[in-house]
């Protein structure tokens, strides 16, 4: 299969190497990871590339920001600059609304870390920034670069945002917002986002009784459990063919087994502390951080790209399909026989345009729909695989685990059998069923072969 990105016409690469020297400053602007020389070595190798697969690279990066540091790798008194930061809730009543709603706890317990973890992205170390620079830029263009950045402003929804994760939300919200209207669906204003510092893999739509508009809201660790997901899972496909003219992962099943077994690019560790970070530590950012080798950034990127708009999409589903009504939010509750049924139906539903939404945001960026599909696809095997886990560690043995369903909510399984199914009824795709039901064949014996690896090892 052929994951590598189009090449850029001239027009779209000379921007692209500008978003990727603003890029490449924010990074060591969050200060998030434990080496910066390393990471900006890294980054250098990864600009050369840019004409084959620069989109890829830099929405590979901007994920790296987070994964690669972890709180405590950093001190907090050698701060010497202060990124300038504002808040619409200090303007806008609907995120007013917002914040004093995270802060009385109505959106569950915050995570213990999120305020150390926000100061590390207020704060940047300009001595370390300005060392690391030396290596390739003099002195003055060095201080030139630290000057512009600290006269850039960011604006943040609330105090409990973080700036990388919002960031990304901000980038996928667009998407979405495009897809719905390319479908020219009619709902109103497009609803609020923010995320919100649980550090669990989870969000909602929600209507706020003093909001005048409803709100899209992602825990701030979702969107790094879909990226570190897909790298771990990337990794255990090998490549045949990597040259100018793109790079080719094996869709053979037994060399992928093989390359599973061999522990190759440490596939089986990757993918095992992704889920004990999530399951055990409840924090997918305390799972080891590490950059993908370079033939394997474009097709991680595909996979992460579709898992992440799913997950927008059908938060935004709920709302196009009118599921909110006069509830505040849709939360778990005890529900009668008639209302499970509702709920459930609902679930699938925003399903439904989740589907249809990302697979159209995945065609406007040129992705064919069997390789679109795989990656919505794959954020159910993630989270099925997270609650085979959770099972796992409370002492059932894996040849007994059966996923349960929720009263809000169907199964995740079930989820992804209804849009497996579905897909044969959607216009522009139901025509590549049968490529598209050999290829998550094909990757369910991958993920299962991984699974059962990982645990044993």
């Amino acid at each position: 299969m052929d994951t590598s990105c189009e090449n850029d016409d001239k027009k779209q690469l000379i921007k692209l190497q500008r978003e990727l020297k603003i890029l490449e400053g924010k990074a060591l602007y969050l200060s998030l990871y434990d080496n910066y020389a390393s990471f900006l070595i890294a980054f250098k190798a990864q600009h050369l590339a840019l004409t084959v697969e620069g989109k890829c690279i830099i929405n590979s990066l901007i994920r790296s920001f987070h994964s690669l540091g972890r709180a405590k790798a950093l001190p907090l008194t050698k701060t010497s600059a202060t990124m300038k930061i504002s808040y619409r809730s200090d303007t806008d009543s609907d995120f007013k609304c917002l914040e004093e709603s995270i802060a009385r706890g109505e959106f569950g317990k915050l995570n213990e870390l999120w305020r150390v973890e926000l100061e590390r992205e207020k704060g940047f170390f300009a001595w370390e920034i300005q060392e690391v620079f030396s290596n390739y830029w003099s002195k003055e263009e060095s201080d030139k670069f630290l000057n512009e950045m600290q006269r850039d402003e960011i604006i943040l929804p609330t105090r409990f945002d973080s700036i990388s994760q919002h960031s990304i939300l901000s980038g996928l919200i667009a998407e979405i917002e495009q897809s719905a209207q390319d479908f020219k669906l009619e709902y109103g204003h497009f609803p609020h986002s923010s995320t919100i510092p649980t550090g669990q893999v989870n969000a909602c739509a929600a209507n706020l009784k003093c909001s005048s508009r409803t709100f899209l809201l992602f825990d701030s660790q979702l969107f790094l459990y879909c990226h570190l997901f897909s790298k771990a899972f990337a990794l255990c496909l090998p490549i045949i063919k990597s040259d100018s003219s793109g790079i080719q992962l094996s869709s053979n099943i037994d060399k992928v087994k093989l390359q599973i077994e061999n522990n190759t690019n440490k596939c089986t560790e990757r993918f095992f502390d992704v889920l004990h970070a999530y399951v055990i530590l409840g924090c997918p950012s305390e799972a080891e951080p590490y950059l993908l080798p370079k033939d394997y950034i474009s097709y991680s990127e595909l996979l992460r790209q579709g898992m992440e708009l799913m997950v927008v999409g059908h938060e935004f589903g709920h709302v196009n399909a009118g599921h909110l009504g006069d509830a505040t939010w849709r939360s778990i509750r005890m529900l009668s026989e008639a209302e499970i049924y509702k709920s459930h139906r609902q679930e699938f539903e925003a399903d439904f345009w989740g589907c249809v939404l990302t697979l159209q945001a995945m065609s406007r960026k040129g992705y064919d729909s069997t390789l679109s599909f795989i990656g919505l696809d794959l954020f159910f095997s993630a989270m099925v695989l997270s609650e085979r886990y959770r099972s796992l560690r409370s002492g059932i043995r894996d040849e007994h685990f059966e996923e349960e369903e929720s009263e809000s909510h169907p199964s995740f399984g079930a989820r992804q059998a209804f849009l497996r199914e579905a897909i044969k009824h959607i216009d522009g795709i139901k025509e590549h069923t049968a490529s598209i039901q050999a290829l998550c064949q094909f990757y369910d014996g991958a993920l299962e072969h991984l699974w059962k690896t990982s645990i044993s090892t």
